[in-house]
């Protein structure tokens, strides 16, 4: 049989992951996942053109299928083409369903990037759907579903928890990351775990088998009777004021060093204000989160530093060094710092500026540490 084949979607994708043409693996259930919900909206139009019918004539959507067929210029564009069948020269009786769908879904996401009520558009059951796109979007990250057009319906990070929490009974959302903690809990019958954060709060989840020996290493003492540091990289379902509920599904078990800069960051980012003797002010946990992932993507020195608050709301890195003193004091949330270094045979000492918000300045740092550690 005959095929009718033509572009539905063009999403462009936005951020420095997908430059160069990319586009990460995970993002392919997400253009999947476009293709069931392009379905699904078919089928609601034509019930909105046929009022009390409950259930769309058989075949309806026989042989309709869907494909990513290249990636255009500008950022990443994936083409997502509709295939349908022809009866003839034309595409079969119900092909216009299926081609006025994504029209219809990106006007639901212009309507939400507008900050209006994407429910005028689209049924609440339909933009459930969407929790299972773009899940892996990073703060800085984007989809453009009409791209072309001065208003191109961006689909955000944000976006994406307004909607889901709009939507969803217990207004809650799904979003890709990791926690760090400590291991409370394991019970390898159920396959279930919880998770201790840095608050004392504990978080449940589940994990697969393929997970059974890393999460049991964990479960393990360190050889001091401390417990081992860890990351558990996965979905992790969310109310709507950012707090972590359970984690859905395990990706990844990372084992952290004692002195991993994430997780004291984030002990630092507990302390209340009159921290130290009355002085001192509570740390903003996004200015902390900033300095997190700048060691995470930049720092590449073999050893992490003894992080300190200081009452001012800077934070002291310090390394040990037999025979230099060595500190850098980093000013939030400028990422402004000044690094000291005392030589203890001669007594000399050295002070430079160094922009942290500068890939440059991080090497030059990490320069410096190799040079004398």
């Amino acid at each position: 049989m005959d095929k009718h084949i033509e572009t539905i979607f063009t999403p462009r994708f936005v951020g420095s992951r997908f430059e160069g043409h990319r586009l990460p693996l995970e993002f392919l259930d997400d253009l999947q996942v476009l293709g069931k919900i392009n379905t699904t909206i078919a089928k609601w139009l034509w019930k909105q053109n046929n009022v009390g019918r409950k259930r769309v004539p058989n075949g309806f959507d026989k042989g309709v299928s869907y494909a990513i067929t290249d990636i255009k210029a500008g950022s990443t564009m994936p083409t997502v083409e509709l295939i349908a069948p022809k009866v003839g020269l034309f595409p079969t009786q119900y092909a216009e369903y299926f081609q006025q769908a994504p029209r219809k879904l990106t006007e639901a996401i212009q309507v939400l990037d507008e900050g209006g009520d994407p429910t005028s558009v689209l049924p609440q059951e339909i933009l459930q759907m969407m929790e299972t796109f773009g899940a892996s979007l990073r703060p800085d990250e984007l989809v453009e579903f009409n791209p072309s057009a001065s208003k191109p319906a961006r689909f955000t990070p944000s976006n994406r928890k307004r909607l889901i929490v709009q939507v969803s009974k217990d207004r809650q959302y799904t979003k890709a990351g990791f926690l760090r903690g400590t291991l409370s809990e394991l019970d390898k019958k159920r396959q279930s775990f919880h998770l201790q954060l840095v608050n004392g709060k504990t978080i449940s989840g589940s994990y697969g088998k393929e997970f059974k020996e890393d999460l049991m290493d964990a479960f393990s003492e360190e050889e001091d009777n401390s417990q081992k540091l860890i990351a558990i990289h996965g979905t992790i379902l969310y109310n709507a004021q950012d707090f972590p509920i359970t984690i859905k599904l395990v990706s990844e078990v990372e084992f952290l060093e004692q002195l991993d800069v994430g997780w004291r960051l984030e002990q630092i980012g507990e302390l209340k204000d009159g921290w130290c003797e009355n002085h001192g002010e509570a740390f903003d946990p996004s200015h902390l989160a900033d300095l997190s992932d700048r060691f995470d993507s930049d720092f590449t020195f073999s050893y992490l530093p003894h992080l300190y608050p200081m009452p001012d709301g800077s934070i002291s890195a310090e390394w040990e060094s037999d025979a230099f003193d060595i500190s850098l004091v980093i000013t939030l949330p400028s990422m402004s710092s000044v690094l000291h270094i005392l030589n203890f045979a001669t007594d000399e000492s050295i002070e430079m500026e160094i922009d942290l918000n500068e890939t440059e300045g991080w090497i030059k740092l990490n320069t410096h540490l190799e040079e004398k550690v």
